[in-house]
């Protein structure tokens, strides 16, 4: 218990009843200080409660707005990255001349990203922040789609005006007097693909209308001009000089006209003789294969060729073809020339057959061997032989085999002329053994082929060492040749008909000159001018008598 002292009024004159309601009212004010001291207290204990929730509060939500925007930022960056992706996607396969391609794009798929990535902020600054790249989103697809569309509906327009440009380039080329229309269809064209295009429009639509124009009009106006070239140089280059198309060609495409038109007149010139050759082998071809079917007629044995029936020919032969096939049916009643006078043509006429090639004497027609036909210089048998080597040294493996008939020939031939090298006296049937010779070789060569075996081997065994061997049954002796030379000296020339073709002989035989008078009967002129007997199988050189 509190000690409260007494404390005893002195010189104060006080009533009982004003004493204690004094007390009382003191004690109340006493009382009144303390709850309002109190009262104060906690009114600044409540303010600075208050000040820290605040706080914290401002602490949170600074955080979650942080927080907010934070991830917003890292989702935004993939919400713009897929949209794009699907906005490319979407304009691969869009048709660029449909204005509503990109309008449904915002529709279906822009807006409703947006929104639900907007929806994701709750916060006051993350609503704001989440607002803001929403709009700069939207208005940076808004200007890429129509900027991308623009640009497909551009390429487009370039795809459709390059395939007017080309169709048109086509059509003036093959017919340049078509020009005008073309560039009116062309201008009319780009007229109206860029007017009804909605995705082309402002100032980009008007630089490509005639960035494009112009370079179509380029390309078909050169094209003209390049068709008319080829069809009439000089009209070309007026063309070309024309004032009306100066804007579409430039001074250094002139010029190259000007050089394509010449080249085009050297070109048409050779085309020209191309040509006539052309139509001279044709028609000496005509002629080859028709006088070889007549001259085939001519010798098969059931023969039924006309003079008639070459008259009715003549069409189809030339001159010279008609000429031959006449001569030739007018000798087939004739008898043949004398065996040796055939075997010299033949052989001559088989060496220039076998000529290298670019040799002028070769053969390379079987005109030459017509005209020795009809002149008697060849009998039948011969002219079929010389036939066929021809048509054989027309193939690759007849012309290598050919060359090395050549080669054989060549070899045989001086031991053929000239069997004995005592004697210088030349055997006068010599042509006709190397002719019998070469034909036996011939037919060894087909047998060989009709075998199956190598044609070389022929060749091989006619060739080197063994050479003599295989020649000696074709040589005649020296008292053989002596006596046909006499024989042939006493015997008159026989008249041919002059040839219309020298045949070329590389080793002629000797003439047939008279013999002196005062000679022996027998005795030969030999190639030297000097006359020879023969007695017991010596020969000895003789004088006339008298000297």
């Amino acid at each position: 218990m509190p000690n409260i002292r007494q404390i005893v009024a002195k010189d104060v004159s006080l009533n009982p009843s004003e004493t204690g309601t004094t007390a009382v009212v003191n004690n109340a004010r006493r009382i009144a200080g303390v709850y309002g001291d109190i009262a104060q207290m906690q009114q600044q204990d409540g303010r600075s409660f208050n000040q820290s929730i605040q706080a914290a509060g401002d602490v949170f939500v600074q955080y979650a707005e942080h927080r907010e925007i934070s991830q917003g930022s890292a989702t935004f960056a993939e919400t713009q990255a897929t949209l794009s992706q699907l906005w490319n996607e979407h304009a691969k396969n869009a048709d660029p001349n449909d204005a509503e391609t990109a309008v449904r794009f915002q529709k279906d798929v822009l807006e409703p990203a947006l929104e639900q990535w907007r929806g994701a902020f709750v916060t006051a600054r993350g609503q704001d922040y989440a607002e803001n790249r929403v709009s700069r989103l939207r208005e940076h697809m808004f200007e890429k789609t129509r900027s991308d569309m623009a640009t497909l509906a551009g390429e487009a327009a370039q795809v459709n005006m390059r395939t007017m440009s080309n169709q048109l380039s086509v059509m003036v080329r093959a017919d340049p007097t078509s020009l005008d229309m073309a560039l009116e269809t062309l201008n009319h064209g780009v007229g109206a693909m860029f007017d009804s295009s909605p995705n082309l429009t402002g100032p980009q639509a008007s630089a490509a209308r005639t960035k494009i124009s112009q370079a179509a009009s380029e390309a078909i106006v050169k094209a003209a001009v390049f068709g008319a070239i080829e069809k009439n140089p000089t009209e070309g280059l007026k063309l070309a000089q024309d004032p009306k198309y100066s804007k579409y060609i430039t001074g250094m495409e002139v010029g190259q006209f000007e050089r394509e038109a010449r080249a085009q007149e050297r070109m048409a010139l050779a085309e020209q003789r191309y040509a006539e050759m052309q139509r001279k082998e044709q028609k000496q071809k005509l002629s080859e294969d028709t006088v070889k079917a007549m001259v085939d007629n001519l010798y098969s044995p059931n023969s039924t060729l006309t003079i008639q029936n070459v008259r009715d020919a003549k069409d189809q032969l030339s001159l010279q073809h008609f000429e031959h096939i006449l001569g030739m049916v007018e000798r087939r009643s004739k008898p043949d020339p004398r065996a040796t006078v055939s075997a010299e043509t033949s052989s001559a006429l088989l060496e220039r057959m076998w000529l290298p090639e670019g040799d002028d004497r070769k053969v390379t027609t079987l005109d030459p061997i017509r005209e020795e036909m009809i002149a008697g210089r060849l009998s039948k048998a011969d002219f079929n032989f010389l036939n066929e080597q021809f048509d054989r040294a027309s193939t690759p493996d007849g012309s290598r085999l050919s060359t090395q008939k050549k080669q054989l020939m060549d070899a045989v031939k001086p031991l053929f002329d000239k069997p004995s090298s005592l004697v210088p006296i030349t055997d006068p049937e010599s042509r006709l053994k190397l002719m019998q010779f070469m034909k036996q070789v011939d037919g060894e060569i087909m047998e060989a082929r009709k075998n199956g075996k190598d044609p070389q081997a022929v060749i091989d065994k006619y060739s080197g060492p063994n050479m003599m061997q295989h020649l000696s049954p074709w040589q005649a002796s020296l008292q053989d040749i002596m006596k046909k030379q006499a024989e042939r000296m006493r015997a008159p020339s026989p008249a041919t008909t002059a040839p219309t073709t020298p045949v070329v002989t590389t080793t002629p035989t000797a003439p047939s000159v008279p013999k002196p008078t005062g000679f022996p009967e027998d005795a030969v002129r030999g190639d030297d001018g000097k006359y020879r007997v023969i007695r017991n199988g010596v020969p000895y050189i003789v004088m006339p008598k008298g000297n």
